[in-house]
């Protein structure tokens, strides 16, 4: 809750999910009201790696969007298991990284 702002509509779990048409009132169902569910993730592995944000989670997450594996349709879980992919190639499989992304996602429950 902000003062001026008010209270974030942003879910940051799955299951606060929002289900919206898929018009502008609607937000295009919800594309822009649930990116709070990977931002969420986002924040809990950046937080967890420590350090720099855009020194590795954000260079995980720019991977995985510039990645043409990443379709245009992708659903959460599609992400997910991407920003992992990409985190276990920069940093190992077992590295402190890739269990920071996989904790954020777990956090975010997708």
């Amino acid at each position: 809750d902000h003062p001026e702002l008010g209270t974030d509509p942003q879910p940051a779990t799955m299951d606060k999910y929002q289900n919206l048409p898929n018009n502008e009132s609607g937000d295009w169902g919800g594309v822009h009201i649930n990116s709070g569910i990977p931002n969420f993730a986002f924040y809990v592995a950046a937080y967890n790696i420590g350090g720099y944000a855009w020194e590795k989670a954000g260079r995980i997450w720019y991977a995985v969007l510039t990645d043409s594996a990443l379709i245009q349709n992708a659903e959460f879980v599609d992400v997910k298991n991407l920003t992992i992919s990409h985190a276990e190639k920069m940093f190992g499989i077992n590295s402190s990284e890739s269990k920071a992304v996989k904790q954020g996602w777990d956090e975010a429950k997708v």
